[in-house]
């Protein structure tokens, strides 16, 4: 008989609590959601129990804890702070039964919600997309917005990758492409194809040959701090009509714009604020909602920048690592972010969830095979 792992648990209620906030199929009061991570907190609670920690090691747990909840009461948004707190409940487990759980259980719930989906849509109960424009028709397939479709299937490439990384090839490879293609067809997502890109071409020129992969690393090591200062640093200079800025914001369909209006009316957070989403109609700024589109605006201003220093620090670190598919991942991750807050939910797009090292070694020597690649000073250990 199969033996049902504590992480299989853990994975399954995660991947739910995140598939019920995305799907227009499924009407879910928040109390499911609050049920959920009820449940995932008590079996964390239970498992480190049994782990028997020290008395300082569990006194971190519970100050991180404590830290991520205050961070999420003043911003009154979880977003990063839920990321924070699964990867100090997942940290201890081996990396490869997290990646391939994430996979089996996000793909199962793509599909059952897929034909769900038509079939409601064949009888007249849902649409199977919307129009953006008068000829611009996104298919959604049930999700709440073509784009989050997008996302769910980037993370779904990224999980495979990671799965099968000993064994792809590049057949494999050319239907993870074909599958890129399928996705932007039917979603019209260019931020989720763009990503896919980045993604395949740095793992092909990695597999291709090896000169590529110091170029990479180096490229991994600063793109998430180049990424960030460069997108803070266009929207300051967008509320004096640089002509610079101005391009980007119509290149990256207004999202310097909107951080640009956060920047000149919020001033940066450390460990987060509410922001307040009614918009003051402006010459300016002519927009009529308020919404953060991009991770380095929201955590500089929203969500608290010490989480956005966390992230840069401990990609940088782990990426002095050899191994191609993290690299990739923190690039790819760079690149997103620049135009989706929602690559901070670790559920819905994986490479956040390589934070898991900044909590000790165990994960770390379970994903890495070249251990001696990351100074130990830099990773604590169990106690």
């Amino acid at each position: 008989m199969c033996k049902v792992k504590i992480i299989d648990i853990l994975i399954f209620l995660l991947v739910l609590k995140n598939l019920l906030s995305l799907t227009r199929i499924i009407v879910s009061p928040d109390l499911y959601g609050s049920l959920l991570t009820i449940f995932i907190i008590v079996i964390f609670v239970i498992d480190s129990i049994g782990q028997k920690y020290t008395p300082r090691r569990l006194l971190g747990y519970f100050g991180f804890g404590v830290l991520c909840l205050y961070s999420w009461y003043l911003s009154k948004d979880g977003l990063i702070a839920n990321t924070m707190i699964t990867c100090m409940i997942i940290h201890r487990f081996d990396m490869r039964e997290i990646t391939q759980n994430l996979f089996r259980w996000n793909f199962r719930f793509l599909l059952v919600h897929t034909i769900l989906a038509v079939l409601l849509a064949l009888v007249g109960v849902i649409e199977l997309g919307s129009y953006h424009s008068l000829t611009r028709y996104r298919f959604d397939f049930g999700f709440t917005h073509a784009n989050v479709l997008g996302m769910y299937i980037v993370n779904l490439i990224v999980l495979y990758t990671w799965n099968t990384w000993e064994n792809l090839t590049y057949k494999k490879i050319g239907w993870l492409f074909f599958f890129s293609v399928i996705t932007f067809v039917f979603t019209d997502s260019r931020t989720a194809f763009i990503a896919l890109l980045v993604f395949i071409f740095i793992i092909v020129i990695c597999m291709y040959k090896n000169c590529f992969k110091k170029i990479v690393r180096k490229m991994a090591m600063f793109a998430t701090p180049v990424f960030a200062a460069l997108t803070i640093f266009l929207c300051d200079l967008y509320a004096n009509g640089n002509i610079i800025s101005i391009v980007a914001n119509v290149i990256l369909n207004n999202r310097i714009m909107l951080g640009s209006y956060m920047l000149t009316h919020f001033s940066p957070s450390l460990l987060g604020q509410d922001v307040n989403m009614e918009v003051m109609w402006e010459q300016l700024y002519n927009i009529a909602d308020m919404r953060f589109d991009c991770a380095y605006t929201y955590l500089y201003i929203s969500g608290g920048f010490i989480w956005l220093a966390v992230i840069i620090l401990t990609f940088y670190l782990i990426s002095r690592v050899s191994d191609a598919r993290v690299h990739a991942s923190i690039i790819t991750f760079a690149i997103y972010a620049v135009t989706e807050v929602n690559v901070l939910n670790g559920i819905k797009f994986f490479p956040i969830l390589i934070l898991t090292v900044i909590f000790g070694k165990i994960n770390y020597e379970s994903l890495f095979k070249e251990k001696k690649a990351l100074s130990r000073k830099f990773l604590p250990s169990h106690e």
